[in-house]
């Protein structure tokens, strides 16, 4: 749990709190990958190194920023196509089906087990010091200045007005060239976006 900053993905995935735990989910992931390779394939070329630098693609010396792009694909239960690509390179396309499935199983459950329970667990420990509780959360009195409704009213009229002055700027423009096109004569050059 981050004390510094909004704790959205991006930054659950960045965060040199969580580094620890992204090491142990990698590790854990990559041995089990292997583990399920070895006993899937008679004769495999692919060693855990590679094997570990194909899944995160980050860890190849050459593309070192891939890092907060892959992490949070896979959190979403996505997988680059070059990680397919690669992973071909070596597997059959049955074994490579089942692979890239399980990649997203397992990271799904290590970021469960090394990150996400032990954020939680921390944020429990710290509403408990704080005093906050269930009843407190479910609480949806908000202290603005506002209720939501009249938020939502807020918002909805906030866009109804853009519309109306870009419907209303719009046919401005094209009333002005209409009006030039009868006062000055048509041109095929003379655009009518000004």
């Amino acid at each position: 749990m981050c004390l510094h900053d909004n704790e959205d993905i991006q930054h659950i995935v960045i965060c040199p709190g969580h580094e620890d735990g992204f090491q142990q989910v990698e590790s854990e992931v990559t041995s089990k990958i292997m583990k399920f390779i070895k006993k899937s394939t008679s004769s495999t070329k692919i060693v855990q190194g590679q094997l570990e630098r194909i899944i995160f693609e980050y860890k190849d010396e050459a593309f070192p920023l891939f890092k907060e792009r892959t992490r949070i694909e896979l959190t979403r239960g996505l997988i680059s196509d070059t990680i397919i690509i690669k992973l071909r390179r070596f597997l059959s396309k049955k074994v490579t089906n089942e692979v890239v499935s399980r990649i997203i199983k397992h990271f799904h459950k290590a970021f469960r087990k090394y990150i996400w329970n032990p954020r939680c667990y921390e944020l429990n420990i710290l509403e408990a010091k704080l005093g906050i509780t269930k009843k407190d959360k479910m609480n949806t009195v908000r202290s603005h200045s506002c209720s939501i409704s009249q938020q939502l009213d807020i918002q909805q009229t906030q866009g109804i007005l853009d519309k109306n002055e870009l419907v209303r700027e719009t046919l401005t423009c094209c009333k002005n060239y209409i009006h030039s096109l009868i006062t000055k004569g048509s041109s095929p050059s003379q655009s009518w976006k000004t």
